[in-house]
């Protein structure tokens, strides 16, 4: 009897680790899921475990298998993606040297700002900024010189998942030129870039098409997993790519929102913009979204927490139920949700922003603020869409599609829709990374030859739709103006909190 195929596709995001099993035709079988902890050392950094994100990622896989109720050999093909940027240093047996310092993680001001004034041109990213690779490798050479000088290779969070399965230490053209330290010119690494940092290229991992099988299931990573030894890996991609939901969808006339741990807000133009994604405006913000929602949980959903575990439901959901008792504007409670900086500040990016909590009166209960974070998202969403206008004035956009974790949230739906003053579509495909990642192992195994013709097969369709409401959109409009004002009142600032508090902050 001829077996049946199935792809598994693992995601490493910021907030969550999660492996997903789809059948030959994309649909998703099993999902397992973990969430990941971040450390905060100081409040402006962010490392995370890379031992426990292969302890989690052995979990998933487990359960995932389990749960499908197929057997490993019926995986011919398996794919990691995850968050960008982050590097992590590891030695010959890709055993971990520190904590890796996630994207969101602040600390290398400095050192961004030395490459800059190094002369070196803009990379694919735009300017050398705190938040990419670059600058974060600088730092560790500088402040943590040992562990640089003792390290094999660096890896990004997704190719150390990867290398773990199968002993390879490479990385994937997108994922690299994500980094600022790569050459689109060359399609390498940067020369220059090097050179100004001093970083050695012998830690630098080969760079293979996201497509490409670039190593198998180890025996060890499959008596820890229940893989089969020998299954093909190819060299995945970063969580943010969307090629198979853009072209399934057609998004001319229409935009993206991904509400994962850093909402991305696209928006396509007939224009020609830059080269990676040449037809789309947008941007993404920082650890605001997903992050956001689950700092306050961590910190301050205890109750929500305890009673979700009784009653098995997710403690977002509860949270969302006490938003909703409160009326759209969150009683003038206003929320400026920059907790790591900004990546997309007043149309630049600005890693000193804060998030600031504005308006506090005692008739404002814990309500109130809950709404107001989900709020401030939606804000700060509409201060990107203003600067899509901005750079295309002729741009049309009729309604939203929303994916991404966040966009289980139906009130987080309404309170964009009344935002922004578009309908807001919830579509059947939540996994949007894992979906991507599953397309393109079979591209890599040969099985389809071409996006197109998988296109064909992805089953893509609006199952909920939040259209504006008039009132609250008049609500919306007058508190967007005093959120404007804050940005532009506090910008200056924010800065402060770097040259006259960097003893408390960083």
């Amino acid at each position: 009897m001829m077996r049946n195929s199935y792809y598994l596709a693992i995601d490493l995001g910021t907030s969550a680790l999660k492996a997903v099993i789809y059948d030959s035709n994309f649909k998703a079988i099993s999902k397992a899921t973990a969430e990941t902890k971040t450390y905060c050392p100081k409040p402006t950094w962010a490392e995370q475990d890379p031992d426990e994100w292969w302890e989690d990622t052995v979990g998933v896989i487990k359960k995932a298998l389990d749960d499908a109720k197929i057997s490993n050999d019926e995986i011919i093909g398996i794919g990691t993606c995850g968050q960008c940027h982050g590097p992590t240093l590891v030695d010959e047996e890709c055993r971990p040297l520190h904590r890796c310092l996630v994207w969101p993680d602040l600390r290398s001001v400095v050192q961004a700002e030395k490459i800059r004034k190094g002369g070196v041109e803009d990379p694919i990213m735009g300017p050398i900024v705190p938040y990419y690779t670059a600058a974060k490798l600088l730092w560790l050479k500088e402040n943590k010189p040992e562990i640089l000088e003792a390290a094999h290779k660096f890896l990004l969070p997704k190719d150390f998942i990867r290398t773990k399965l199968t002993g390879d230490f490479v990385t994937d053209l997108r994922d690299a030129g994500a980094t600022q330290m790569f050459d689109m010119r060359n399609m390498s690494w940067s020369k220059e870039i090097l050179k100004i940092t001093g970083i050695p290229e012998r830690i630098l991992p080969g760079i293979h098409p996201s497509q490409e099988i670039v190593g198998k299931v180890t025996a060890e990573a499959a008596q820890e997993t229940g893989l089969k030894e020998g299954t093909p890996v190819i060299a995945g991609c970063g969580d943010g790519s969307l090629e198979p939901v853009m072209q399934a969808l057609n998004l001319e006339g229409n935009m993206v929102v991904y509400l994962g741990t850093a909402p991305i807000l696209l928006a396509y133009t007939p224009k020609t913009i830059g080269a990676w994604m040449q037809h789309y405006l947008g941007g993404a913000l920082s650890a605001e979204g997903g992050a956001l929602m689950k700092w306050f949980k961590e910190q301050f959903g205890n109750v929500e927490d305890e009673i979700a575990g009784r009653i098995g439901v997710s403690p977002y959901k509860l949270l969302d139920d006490e938003a909703s008792k409160v009326e759209a504007g969150a009683g003038g409670l206003l929320f400026l949700p920059h907790m790591m900086g900004e990546r997309s500040f007043l149309g630049k990016v600005n890693p000193y922003a804060k998030g600031v909590l504005f308006g506090l009166s005692l008739g404002h209960s814990r309500a109130h603020v809950i709404r107001a974070l989900l709020e401030g998202v939606a804000f700060q969403l509409r201060t990107v869409w203003d600067s899509v206008r901005e750079q295309d004035p002729d741009i049309k956009v009729e309604r939203i599609f929303t994916f991404g974790g966040g966009a289980k949230s139906k009130i987080w739906r309404r309170i964009l829709a009344d935002v922004i003053g578009l309908p807001v579509c919830l579509l059947n495909e939540e996994e949007t990374a894992t979906l991507n990642l599953a397309t393109l192992v079979s591209l890599g195994l040969g099985i389809h030859k071409d996006m197109k013709e998988i296109v064909e097969k992805l089953d893509l369709h609006v199952i909920s739709e939040e259209t504006p409401d008039p009132e609250n959109q008049k609500k919306y409009d007058r508190l967007y103006m005093l959120y404007k004002r804050l940005e532009q009142t506090l910008e200056t600032h924010f800065s402060y909190t770097y040259s006259d508090l960097k003893d408390l902050y960083w």
